[in-house]
């Protein structure tokens, strides 16, 4: 895909003009793809309709390198990941000049870098969070999930605590998206890497999505805790690169969708 210009601005869809959504709905549907990061000069401060309702566009930053996700702080800040691999903080409405230190070792690579970022359910007490990112080393590329403890403007006691394998040297297909659930699990989108025969191998940890603890084990109750020669930390397979994941609000269940090739684009 195209690289962004450096210059991105960092817009967010508020509730709908003249109505008052409640917060967990708008950071619900913020996360599920209301929320736009666009580099596209001249959008900010516009209201767009659609079946439903009428939408006002904001900027919230600018300057931005290719930003790909962002977490909300129970402060209201929001930290912002940029592909290019770098942890930002937007404060007070404006974005910090110094990104965050400390985060882990990572490779930007065609559609790989610094990816997704989700905090811990209890990070008010905690301060720890994850983040998703493309690494590499003498046998290829893979995604990775490192967990973190943050404190002030710097990450501190990062740990690896999943790694898809095997590895392999193509620049595509990532995924890296990630979610909790109810019962504190966390799911990890894993791409099937640009070969789409990795998907249907049950021994790859490509192409699904993955359920596991905060420490990286697997999760209790997954499909595959008993089947030979499969991850036990596969929760799905046959996934083709999934980019968005969230948790419904009234539900519990996780909803995912994934980018298909021309056209056919799925919601899971």
């Amino acid at each position: 895909s195209a690289k962004p210009a450096s210059t991105a601005t960092l817009n967010v869809h508020t509730a709908p003009v003249g109505t008052e959504a409640p917060m967990g709905i708008l950071k619900h549907l913020a996360l599920t793809g209301s929320l736009m990061l666009v580099a596209v000069p001249g959008m900010a401060n516009q209201t767009f309709s659609s079946d439903k309702a009428d939408f006002r566009l904001e900027t919230v930053a600018q300057n931005l390198e290719h930003p790909w996700s962002l977490a909300f702080m129970p402060d209201g800040s929001m930290l912002v990941t940029e592909r290019e691999g770098q942890l930002r903080m937007i404060r007070n409405g404006s974005l910090v000049n110094a990104p965050i230190s400390g985060v882990p070792e990572l490779v930007v690579s065609g559609q790989g870098g610094l990816l997704d970022i989700i905090l811990h359910p209890d990070f008010e007490q905690n301060q720890l969070l994850f983040l998703s990112y493309a690494h590499r080393n003498r046998e290829g590329m893979t995604t990775r999930v490192a967990r973190a403890r943050l404190e002030e403007d710097r990450l501190t006691n990062v740990d690896v605590i999943f790694e898809a394998l095997p590895r392999s040297n193509t620049s595509r297909h990532f995924a890296g998206r990630m979610e909790f659930d109810r019962d504190g699990n966390l799911y990890v989108s894993v791409g099937d890497r640009g070969d789409m025969d990795r998907a249907q191998n049950d021994a790859d940890d490509a192409g699904g999505v993955h359920r596991i603890t905060t420490d990286g084990a697997p999760a209790p109750g997954n499909p595959f805790l008993d089947t030979s020669g499969v991850n036990d930390t596969f929760y799905t397979t046959g996934n083709r690169n999934i980019q968005g994941m969230t948790i419904h609000p009234e539900t519990g269940e996780i909803w995912s969708h994934e980018h298909g090739p021309r056209g056919g684009d799925e919601i899971n």
